[in-house]
């Protein structure tokens, strides 16, 4: 090789070397390189976090020649009385004080949490509620410092078409980040027993890791929570509108439960649409004159033509808010003014007798002897003749173990159950009788 070839060859191997030490920091810094999106990531990127779970699952053949038997062929050891599951998921840290926001199916049945932020730092998390109706759910860490935070944005004004931007963990890579447009509002999705509604559809990949982490507009501002729930399609994801997630929130941080605001009427869906089938006592409901046979139109100014749409704008409302519904009578178009009023919990017995049927106490103490009762739940202490729960063969001395997502332990617990379940289009109730258990779906509309 000729001197003059030798020069070019070491010029360009350093040049080559140069542009691989420099090159990166040279590109991150041209200004054109710089969209939206690259600005939006290092901003609220710090504020995403990972979430890991452990969840403890009793071995029941535990010392048992079985045991031995079966740990062979499962990835477990024998001889443990429990094992450990891990899933992972992502949230977003939404107040600096250490509040994070996620999906409540990543963190459901979790006996411990950790969370992993952006800089490799791993905290414990406790829960502070969970609300598996809207699939939300809110931690909360430790920290010495105050933590990054999503600054919350709104949802009432998404565009069909407008940019967004998801960020999350999926399958234990940190800060991974997918874009694309709103495809479509308001979407419902039923997945298994479970109906979810008012979701934003986007094409931006949404998988299982980086559900709970936020989906964001252009300006970093958080307008909805990513959740994984559908699997039929391809290049298409779901999210929680943030508009809906803020008052979860808020109910969840300082109460620990979501609070449903209640209006005090019974719908039904028809050929003219929802209409006004009970109008309870005592309600705002009732306060206001709504009657039975009224046309619901419109609440706080969204229409209203099902029971779903109508679930969605309640979930929204806060507890004293004044809501302006619009009705139809006879032909008249009617406006009412009525304040949204927490369900009132003293009144849930008579209004599960009035509604479902049935009427429950705690399990006669002569009865917790017998070896096939459960450890919870409540007994039936009367039917109604001609109700729901009369149709579908509930018979007193039946124990209610469960309802929808609510076990059973105490009357409070079930006079909760119900006011989440009161306006639902069904409830689900797991049942047993001697020693046998089966779910019964109830058809509430």
């Amino acid at each position: 090789m000729g001197a003059r070839r030798r020069v070019a060859v070491l010029a360009a191997a350093a040049a080559a070397a140069a542009w691989s030490a420099a090159g990166p920091r040279a590109m991150a810094a041209a200004p054109e390189r710089r969209s939206p999106t690259v600005e939006v990531v290092e901003r609220v990127g710090p504020a995403v976090v990972n979430i890991s779970t452990e969840q403890r699952v009793h071995n029941p053949f535990y010392g048992s020649p079985v045991d031995e038997f079966f740990g062979q062929f499962f990835e477990r050891p024998p001889g443990r009385e429990r094992w450990v599951q891990n899933s992972l998921g992502s949230g977003v840290i939404v107040d600096p004080a250490g509040y994070i926001l996620t999906n409540e199916h990543v963190i459901v049945g979790a006996s411990r949490i950790k969370v992993t932020r952006s800089d490799r730092t791993e905290l414990l998390a406790e829960v502070k509620g969970v609300d598996p109706r809207s699939d939300l759910a809110v931690l909360k860490v430790e920290a010495a410092q105050p933590l990054p935070a999503a600054p919350m944005g709104r949802s009432d004004d998404l565009m069909i078409g407008e940019t967004v931007i998801a960020i999350g963990n999926p399958f234990g890579l940190s800060s991974t980040v997918t874009s694309g447009v709103v495809s479509a509002l308001r979407r419902s999705v039923r997945t298994g027993d479970r109906v979810y509604t008012d979701f934003i559809q986007t094409d931006a990949s949404i998988n299982p890791g980086n559900s709970g982490g936020p989906l964001l507009n252009v300006r970093g501002e958080l307008v909805g929570v990513n959740t994984a729930i559908y699997s039929e399609g391809q290049g298409i994801g779901f999210a929680i509108p943030v508009d809906r997630a803020r008052r979860i929130v808020e109910d969840l941080i300082h109460y620990g439960e979501v609070r449903p605001a209640w209006l005090g009427i019974e719908v039904q869906e028809s050929e003219r649409g929802l209409t006004v089938r009970r109008v309870f006592e005592g309600s705002a409901a009732a306060r206001a004159g709504l009657a039975v046979g009224d046309r619901i139109l419109a609440l706080a100014g969204d229409g209203i033509e099902n029971r779903f749409e109508l679930d969605t704008l309640l979930s929204r409302l806060r507890l004293g808010q004044q809501v302006k519904i619009e009705i139809e009578r006879e032909d008249r178009r009617m406006h009412l003014d009525l304040p949204a009023e927490e369900f009132p919990l003293p009144a849930a017995e008579a209004l599960a007798y009035e509604v479902i049927g049935i009427s429950v106490g705690a399990i006669p103490q002569s009865r917790q002897r017998l070896a096939f009762l459960p450890e919870w739940g409540l007994v039936i202490e009367k039917v109604r003749p001609q109700s729901r729960a009369a149709q579908r063969g509930f018979e007193p001395g039946d124990v209610v173990l469960q309802i929808n997502d609510s076990a059973l332990r105490d009357m409070e617990g079930f006079r909760k159950a119900v006011a989440r379940a009161l306006g639902r289009e069904s409830m689900l109730l797991l049942i047993q009788r001697g020693h046998f258990r089966h779910y019964v779906t109830m058809d509430l509309s």
